[in-house]
């Protein structure tokens, strides 16, 4: 092989990790709005919020689908703990779909 058959091969795989690596932040960035919007909508105030790395709590568990442990407040002042799963990371993207599931 000389340098003029792989110089195309580099600078093709080098932009691709460019764009690989664009799409994952944009990602990251996004996901972080994605728990207070959900509360905004259900008319909640988060108290508290913690990411599960190792216990997914009452969901299956998958490394690709982050689970908060949360308390949140209703506009009436009750609080509430449960757990929220966001949605599933894909090899690029994230696809939102929130799963909540309260304690008793």
């Amino acid at each position: 092989m000389n340098l003029w058959t792989i110089a195309p091969l580099l600078v093709g795989l080098s932009l691709l990790m460019i764009v690989f690596t664009y799409c994952a932040c944009v990602t990251i960035v996004k996901m972080d709005q994605i728990l207070p919007r959900w509360a905004r909508q259900h008319g909640f105030r988060i108290i508290h919020s913690e990411v599960q790395t190792l216990f997914s709590g009452p969901f299956s568990v998958n490394r690709y689908a982050p689970v908060y442990r949360i308390t949140v407040e209703d506009q009436e002042r009750r609080q509430k703990k449960g757990w929220v799963r966001l949605g599933v990371w894909y090899i690029v993207s994230f696809r939102e779909n929130i799963e909540v599931c309260w304690d008793e």
